[in-house]
């Protein structure tokens, strides 16, 4: 019996961490904020062991992120995620990652495209505009 949970964690800009959302039931998964944690991989390696522990129930998992900027440390740790579901997928799981952010965020769109190259594996760009645009 799979005993795995839903994780939700609130964003925290005192502990400078993201939004975290995993769902059991749909297999959607949403990491949401920033994150400028001193110790990232403390945060990260629950959500690693997760997404193991999900694509046993051979169910399909989407990853959205939504983050608008993270620190190097925090950029291992993401890295790490998107090798396991590089590896995951080419096993055989159903795995779709899409990444959310602003077309004018030049530095999210590099981190992006750097983290796609160095994991193999291919990321969804959504460009979402920001909020301000709507004064022109």
């Amino acid at each position: 019996m799979n005993t795995l949970k839903d994780i939700n964690i609130e964003e925290s800009e005192m502990n400078m961490a993201p939004a975290v959302h995993f769902s059991v039931e749909s297999g959607v998964c949403e990491i949401v904020g920033g994150s400028y944690m001193g110790n990232p991989p403390v945060f990260y390696k629950p959500l690693y062991e997760w997404i193991q522990k999900f694509v046993e129930l051979e169910k399909p998992i989407m990853l959205n992120m939504r983050m608008e900027g993270f620190n190097t440390s925090t950029s291992k740790s993401l890295l790490e995620i998107f090798t396991l579901l590089k590896l995951l997928k080419d096993k055989g799981a159903e795995v779709t990652v899409r990444w959310f952010y602003d077309p004018e965020n030049d530095d999210v769109k590099e981190e992006v495209e750097d983290l796609e190259y160095e994991a193999l594996l291919q990321i969804e760009h959504v460009l979402v505009e920001s909020v301000d645009d709507d004064e022109n």
